[in-house]
Formats: C-alpha cells, sequence, structure tokens
C-alpha cells in the first residue's frame, strides 16, 4: 500500500511538473486555472496523453476556476454550458475547441425559456455566481449581496443535459458541474448509465441538498472519491480506487 500511494504521489508530482513545462512553452497558455487542483488531479488519473470528450456545466468565462481548460489545450473535445449573456460570449472567445451553449439546464419535461439571475460585480463584470432562479437559496442570495454584487434577470432557453449533448458525442469522460444549487434537476436529464462518465466532479453546498446528490449517484453504483476544496469527486464504484487514493495523497504533494 505504500509503493501505490508513492506511485500515486509521483504521478501528481509529475502531472503538475508536466504542465509547468507545457506553460513555458509560447505555443501553451497558462490554463491549470481549477479554484483548488481539481485539473491537476483530472491529469494525474487520465494521463497526459489520453484525449477524452468533457462536459463542464456552468463554464463562467472558460478560464477562470475552470477544471477543464487545461485538458482542452491537451487535445480533449468538450461541451460548456453557461447560461450568462456575457459570460456565454467570453467563453466563446477563450474555448475555440469546444461547443459552447447558452442554455439553462434543467430536468425532463421542462421546455421553453426559464428566468435566469446574472450576478455582476461592482465593476459590471459577470459573476461565478449567478443561478437559475427558480432554485435560489436565501443563503446564496446573501453571499452576493455581501460581496457587492448587482442582479438582473433575463429569459434564457431550457433543455436536459441529454439534449443539450445530443449529436455531440456518445461517450463522456468527465462531468462537471458548477451550477449554484440544482445539481438533482440537472442529474435527472442526464443519462449516465448511457454516458457513464469516468468521473463527475460536482460542486457541495454543505445543505442537505448534498445527501440527495450523493445518494442519487450511490443509487447508480457510483461513490464519493473526497472533496478538493468545496468540490466532491463521484466515480463509478468498480473503478473509483485510483482516484480516491490521488484526493487523498493530494493535500501533501
Amino acid at each position: 500500500m505504500r509503493e501505490q500511494v508513492g506511485r500515486l504521489r509521483v504521478s501528481v508530482n509529475r502531472s503538475a511538473k508536466s504542465v509547468a513545462l507545457l506553460q513555458k512553452s509560447k505555443s501553451f497558455p497558462p490554463l491549470l486555472r481549477s479554484q483548488f487542483g481539481e485539473d491537476l488531479i483530472l491529469l494525474a488519473l487520465f494521463g497526459e496523453e489520453y484525449c477524452g470528450f468533457f462536459v463542464e456545466a456552468g463554464g463562467y468565462d472558460g478560464v477562470t476556476f475552470s477544471s477543464t481548460a487545461v485538458l482542452e489545450s491537451l487535445g480533449w473535445s468538450g461541451l460548456l454550458v453557461e447560461p450568462h449573456p456575457e459570460s456565454f460570449a467570453a467563453c466563446v472567445v477563450h474555448r475555440p475547441k469546444s461547443v459552447v451553449r447558452q442554455v439553462a439546464l434543467g430536468a425532463p419535461g421542462e421546455t421553453g425559456t426559464v428566468e435566469f439571475t446574472c450576478v455582476d460585480y461592482m465593476s459590471g463584470s459577470a459573476s461565478p455566481l449567478s443561478f437559475r432562479s427558480a432554485f435560489a437559496e436565501q443563503e446564496h442570495v446573501d453571499r452576493c449581496r455581501k460581496e457587492g454584487a448587482s442582479f438582473s434577470v433575463t429569459q434564457v432557453p431550457v433543455c436536459t443535459l441529454d439534449q443539450a449533448l445530443a449529436g455531440l458525442t456518445e461517450c463522456v469522460d468527465l462531468l462537471v458541474l458548477d451550477i449554484e444549487g440544482h445539481e438533482l434537476q440537472v442529474l435527472q436529464g442526464f443519462d449516465i448509465d448511457r454516458f457513464r462518465p469516468a468521473v463527475v466532479l460536482v460542486e457541495v453546498h454543505w445543505t442537505s441538498e448534498d445527501e440527495v446528490v450523493r445518494k442519487w449517484f450511490s443509487d447508480r453504483e457510483y461513490v464519493s472519491c473526497g472533496l478538493i476544496g468545496c468540490n466532491e469527486f463521484f466515480a463509478p464504484a468498480a473503478s473509483s480506487e485510483k482516484l480516491r487514493s490521488l484526493i487523498a495523497v493530494f493535500p501533501d504533494c
């Protein structure tokens, strides 16, 4: 076991060194941008030669806090979903190799348009804290106000994640959900048995809803592999050991 942990620690460190070297290249932008180092875990898990397909819902500007930006720069393809008009436009510019869609994700049966609350900083730039109005938690709204943000509402088309993925891929290797409070509804519109992602990364909110989401995964034979910051990693139970071990050694690297 000690040897295995040692190899995993080397894997994380090797990924970090490789990305650092790539970032010194003029052809490689510095896109190791996740909030807590999640992209480093993903690089160690998938390896630097593998090119898969990702989905990042809550893409923001495509770079800031992104767990997938570095993967795209290494050859991955994917789908970014971002309802905020300004952030969507930035995403299109920053992520030219990805499909970017300005929709709100929802549960099966939702059609037409839905109200989306755009949260903007005092400077006028978009905040990553924007949310679907119907699922606003008062604590989240209060946090935005405390940070001096302003609010405006807009209507955006709504669809399920399956519908957003239609025609793009038959396999999803990585799913990232950073959608400020309606994770369960989005998961209900995703055929996880069909796409069977190797990793799902979900923002937690430290409420009872987190347990509801964990049960949803458990019912589909996924397990929690641990937290990095406020983001929880899930993987199929049968193939979760490496991810769990990487997360366990990550803080010591």
